[in-house]
């Protein structure tokens, strides 16, 4: 009797572990990005981002299974980004990275997800390298490069401004983020006729060591104070370096990238007199009309009324929605295999999310078109200066050494 009773309490035990039909184990996708130190709000509104995504997702019933992100927090460090993808890949058996931050991470990463072969979709970099035939079927890029972000920044100062290489001073951090961004910057400034652009003054800083006194130091001892500052780096540095200058009643143009974290820039620079362009690979929160973005502040409303809807967990939730976009094309039933998500990913070609324009995921630096915005920081508020609210960038007519031109509707 007592034996019955065991076997038929292991039963019981067994069947309560059972899915239920229609709610089978969820599927785990990855994150990692900064939860601390100076560039940790990049890394909570990125994450914030995607899992309104995913709730978004997981709302509608399009999938026999939820989805649910497992974040990590890596400090912005590429050695710490290695070790939380093992632990990702190894303990939660994650099936993709979704929305991860930073250059150097992602660089340095790109070994290891080759090896689990787990794909990473959109993640928040544009650098080159990542668009390469080395990044071929692991990482999935959707957003503009840093190269067609830096070309259009010096394109309309350049038509603007009568500037010269002595007019521009650049702060750029000290890794592969930095590094890209300084090439595509000296290669747009001579394509735009500005001679001698490696002549301009240089300033280099650590990752996720933002003390901008030196920075400071070194343009208040140039020979000619600048009219420009470019910008290649993350918002706690940057709205340090322009906080010193305003106290001494300095003010140069600022132009920098949309990885800096704009909300927290114009947030602490609000108090000062700069004025601050940057660009911006997502449309304005105020572009309601968009369906993506009216669906965007629906889901924030009724999932996360106590968080602000920002352009950065608007990017966070656009990958979100391109993973759930994959998923109920190819694997509405079944969780996906890594590889077979890659596979899939790889058959999607161009799509439309309600943003305005067709997106394309991109695994090698193909021709596509690209939506570039560009915004002004002044006071504390941001303003939309794009023509005609928004520039469309042909990353087909892009090559800085043998573009013949260049089409913007």
């Amino acid at each position: 009797m007592i034996k019955r009773v065991s076997q038929l309490m292991a039963l019981i035990a067994v069947w309560m572990t059972l899915p239920v039909l229609g709610h089978a184990e969820p599927m785990r996708v990855g994150f990692t990005g900064p939860f601390d130190g100076p560039n940790a709000y990049l890394g909570e509104e990125i994450s914030r981002g995607i899992e309104l995504g995913l709730m978004h997702i997981n709302a509608h019933k399009s999938l026999n299974y939820d989805v649910t992100l497992v974040p990590m927090n890596d400090s912005y460090e590429p050695a710490r980004t290695a070790e939380a993808i093992t632990a990702l890949v190894e303990e939660y058996d994650i099936k993709a990275m979704l929305g991860s931050v930073g250059t150097p991470t992602a660089v340095a990463t790109l070994p290891l997800l080759k090896h689990y072969n787990v794909p990473l979709i959109a993640p928040l970099t544009g650098a080159k390298y990542l668009y390469s035939e080395r990044a071929k079927g692991t990482i999935f890029n959707v957003r503009a490069s840093y190269e067609d972000e830096v070309f259009l920044l010096v394109e309309k100062l350049v038509e603007n401004l009568n500037i010269h290489s002595e007019d521009i001073a650049i702060l750029a951090q000290k890794d592969a983020y930095g590094e890209s961004g300084l090439n595509s910057l000296l290669n747009a400034l001579k394509y735009h006729g500005i001679k001698h652009p490696e002549q301009a003054l240089q300033i280099r800083y650590a990752r996720n060591s933002p003390f901008a006194e030196h920075a400071a130091a070194d343009i208040l001892s140039h020979k000619k104070l600048p009219k420009i500052v470019f910008i290649i780096g993350t918002y706690e540095v940057a709205s340090q370096l322009i906080s010193i200058l305003d106290e001494m009643d300095i003010s140069p143009l600022y132009a920098t990238l949309s990885a800096a974290g704009i909300g927290a820039l114009a947030d602490r620079t609000q108090h000062t007199k700069a004025m601050i362009l940057f660009t911006q690979s997502t449309p304005p929160l105020s572009h309601n009309y968009l369906p993506l973005i009216k669906e965007f502040l629906t889901d924030s409303a009724n999932f996360m009324p106590e968080d602000t809807p920002t352009n950065l967990k608007l990017e966070g939730y656009i990958s979100a929605r391109i993973l759930g976009l994959i998923l109920s094309e190819f694997h509405r039933e079944h969780i996906p295999t890594s590889k077979s998500l890659s596979v899939s990913m790889n058959r999607v070609g161009s799509f439309d999310l309600g943003a305005g324009f067709k997106l394309a995921l991109q695994s090698t630096d193909t021709p596509n078109h690209k939506t570039i915005w560009l915004r002004l920081i002044s006071g504390g508020q941001v303003q939309d200066v794009s023509q005609n609210s928004e520039l469309l960038y042909n990353n087909e007519s892009a090559d800085l050494a043998n573009s013949e031109g260049h089409d913007y509707d």
